[in-house]
């Protein structure tokens, strides 16, 4: 029977430590396709409150342009934050 020999304390937490580091960058890539996924359909989102105005002005109409107006500046926002902090 062979014996596997013991790892070394210091390559168990170097080890441990770029685990660490790869979930951290998978999440961050994760993350920055969520901001653009969020970001292309709050767009979609103000296409279609622009294509409602067409059909003339109404509280609707002009809740539903605001609204997507908000929501689209809120993405872009988020985008750009999340592009500083690479």
């Amino acid at each position: 029977m062979t014996h596997l020999p013991a790892l070394e304390k210091n390559t168990i937490q170097q080890t441990a430590s770029e685990n660490a580091e790869q979930r951290a960058e998978q999440r961050i890539d994760l993350m920055s396709l969520v901001s653009w996924l969020f970001l292309i359909g709050s767009l979609i989102f103000q296409l279609d409150a622009i294509l409602e105005l067409t059909e003339g002005l109404s509280l609707h109409v002009a809740f539903h342009l605001s609204s997507s107006l908000l929501f689209t500046l809120g993405s872009i926002l988020f985008v750009l934050h999340d592009a500083k902090q690479k």
